[in-house]
């Protein structure tokens, strides 16, 4: 069995700045491993995508400082043989878990061709929400990594949750 390597391992608030130097850690990573143009770009698009979701749809504005300690925004990228695997965490309200629920679940169900037609449906009939997303971005990253995307939630409070996402790429050197 291979051992996972953490590659990157970000823990804390996020901003722009910090997210570019992320995206170019991820990129350099990325060359290093040479796993090949699509895979590249793939892989990246997923890490901007995640980072952008945490970055906008996180909800540590309601929290006090003791839980956003507790429970910060974390972006790992790790590698495990022909693996890459992006894990973000972020706090959420309770009462927005179900809608993202259905949403993964829905995009989950979904094979290619669908989730091409998802796209685009959701691109032309857009409406930007309050914090700046049009929800697309949890369907590029299914699009891109051609895989299910492993959640998960843990319950905090009755307000508040920290929700979990799982990308993984397989075959990155083939």
């Amino acid at each position: 069995m291979k051992k996972n390597k953490i590659i990157i391992d970000k823990t804390g608030l996020l901003n722009r700045d910090s997210i570019d130097t992320l995206l170019q850690k991820v990129k350099s990573v990325l060359d290093d491993l040479e796993p090949g143009q699509i895979i590249i770009k793939n892989v990246y698009s997923a890490a901007v995508e995640s980072l952008d979701n945490v970055f906008k749809h996180s909800d540590y504005r309601e929290a006090n400082d003791e839980l956003t300690k507790k429970y910060p925004p974390h972006f790992i990228f790790e590698t495990a043989g022909n693996t890459i695997t992006i894990n973000v965490r972020n706090l959420v309200l309770s009462k927005n878990i179900n809608d993202l629920k259905v949403q993964l679940d829905k995009i989950n169900s979904l094979k290619a061709g669908k989730l091409n037609q998802l796209y685009k449906s959701t691109l032309r009939n857009a409406q930007i929400s309050d914090k700046g997303g049009a929800g697309l971005g949890l369907i590029i990253i299914a699009k891109v990594s051609g895989q299910r995307i492993k959640y998960d939630f843990e319950k905090i409070n009755e307000k508040f949750s920290y929700f979990a996402l799982q990308i993984k790429f397989n075959n990155i050197n083939q």
